[in-house]
């Protein structure tokens, strides 16, 4: 059976061809009568032509019309590659901020001039409620004006720490202005008062508290302080100072950074974020204390010892830890410095100080506030608290402080470098030698400085760049046109 059906099937074939060539009639009629002449397949003859039926023309199939011209696609431009390292800061002298300063007398118009001196155009101040409001209801603003009129009267701009607690707002016997209030409303009372006042006088920028992590000191009686209570009081003032001057800034008091007996920055932010989920909203900014470990002795590039991080490292733990509970906000350091103690002498504290300010400008933590610029007459003492300023204690009644090199190493940031702008890290850009840091400033006419040290090896380095003139970490010039990295920053100014 199967025989016959493929032959069926192949004269169908042979069919459907004739006409096509003069050939296949021949062979269909052979292959029939070869067929027929078997008698164990068919009984009668077959007549070819009926083995099927003639298969109709094929209608011609018309032409496709033309596909239209495609238009020619544009070559798409090159996207320019950024260059490794870059950077685009603000200007230097706009990060420049010292905290803690005199309030009122003879100091303070000692402080105002030599901040003019030095170029600092910012200056972070408490008001403190204790001071204003000394009883319910009993407003004395001013005493605040008579400790910061002064410094707005001469241009500065103040970040305000809207800080502490009142000892008629809580419960607790003999307590002092460290301990919080017992109802977050009277802190916030107290908030919008001082905010409407100064709105008038242009400030703009405020903090709420400060090393609120470090309860021993500022947030009584709890060692680490109370994230749930302290978060409560933040969403409760900033709604308050929102509510008085819509446009302020208002920033999350800076916590100390390491966690030393105390919870550190990280776990106090996220013990807040946690019992108040709708934290990001009640802020603006990030207060940020880079502190190394206390009495701090590590240079801002990090370790030696395992606990210390660099502050790029600090930074970004920040930024991860609000990003858990929502937007980020920008970090404000309203603290660092370094005290004159144990290995940090005054050279290394001008260097330390320098190089601190340039990274958090690279790592857009700005303002920069430097604690402080008086020392105290304990300078020598432990803790070292009075010995973290700018100049020095006076050693003979009469005497007029004398500045720290760090001092003259701040005034040449805020002086000659003021308008400069970082355009590059050299060491992310692999333009310096290993073991060397750096940064390529640029000035508004274009002209390029290049600051560079060396960590953790106090060098010196040789960076092979050709330069036209160079100057030490105080701004005084160095002979010659070769540029030795030490661990003092170096400027040198490259040939255009």
């Amino acid at each position: 059976m199967g025989q016959r059906v493929a032959a069926l099937l192949g004269l169908a074939w042979l069919a459907a061809c004739d006409g096509a060539t003069g050939v296949i009639p021949t062979v269909v009629a052979d292959t029939a009568s070869v067929l027929v002449a078997d008698p164990g397949v068919v009984d009668a003859p077959v007549d070819p032509g009926t083995l099927a039926p003639d298969v109709p023309d094929v209608p011609d199939v018309p032409e496709a019309p033309d596909a239209p011209d495609v238009p020619d696609v544009p070559d798409v431009p090159d996207v320019p590659s950024i260059p490794a390292g870059t950077l685009k800061s603000g200007p230097v002298g706009d990060a420049l901020c010292v905290s803690g300063l005199p309030w009122g007398g003879k100091d303070q118009e000692r402080a105002i001039s030599r901040l003019k001196e030095a170029g600092i155009r910012r200056i972070r101040m408490d008001l403190r409620w204790h001071d204003v409001e000394p009883k319910p209801d009993e407003w004395h603003l001013d005493v605040l004006e008579g400790r910061v009129g002064p410094y707005l009267d001469a241009g500065l701009t103040l970040l305000a720490n809207l800080c502490y607690g009142n000892p008629w707002a809580t419960q607790v016997p003999k307590a002092d202005y460290f301990y919080p209030p017992d109802d977050p409303a009277t802190f916030a009372k107290y908030v919008h008062k001082v905010v409407t006042h100064f709105q008038k006088r242009g400030v703009t920028d405020y903090e709420v508290w400060n090393e609120e992590n470090a309860g021993y000191r500022f947030w009584k009686p709890e060692l680490g302080g109370d994230p749930k209570a302290f978060g409560a009081l933040l969403i409760a003032a900033v709604a308050s100072g929102r509510s008085a001057c819509p446009t302020c800034r208002f920033a999350f008091g800076g916590p100390f950074f390491h966690p030393q007996l105390i919870p550190g920055h990280v776990q106090f932010l996220t013990d807040v974020q946690v019992a108040h989920p709708t934290l990001p909203a009640s802020y603006d900014a990030m207060g940020f204390h880079p502190y190394p470990l206390y009495p701090p002795q590590a240079a801002p590039e990090g370790p030696p010892g395992e606990e210390e991080l660099p502050f790029s490292e600090m930074a970004a733990q920040v930024r991860a830890t609000m990003a858990l509970a929502g937007p980020t906000r920008p970090l404000w350091t309203t603290e660092l410095g370094w005290p004159v103690y144990g290995k940090i002498d005054e050279e290394r504290q001008a260097a330390y100080l320098v190089r601190g300010i340039l990274q958090l400008v690279a790592l857009d933590a700005t303002p920069t506030c430097v604690f402080t610029l008086f020392d105290g007459p304990e300078f020598k003492a432990f803790p070292p608290e009075d010995a973290f300023g700018l100049l020095r204690w006076p050693t003979t009644a009469g005497e007029e402080p004398s500045a720290k090199p760090a001092f003259t190493a701040l005034k040449f940031l805020g002086t000659t470098l003021a308008e400069h702008r970082l355009v590059r890290d050299l060491r992310a850009a692999a333009l310096v030698p290993a073991g060397v840091y750096g940064y390529a400033l640029e000035a508004p006419n274009g002209e390029r400085t290049w600051v560079v040290w060396t960590h953790p090896t106090d060098g010196p380095a040789a960076v092979p760049v050709a330069v036209t003139a160079l100057w030490d970490q105080l701004g005084a010039p160095i002979s010659g046109t070769a540029l030795v990295a030490r661990h003092t920053p170096t400027y040198a100014r490259l040939k255009p």
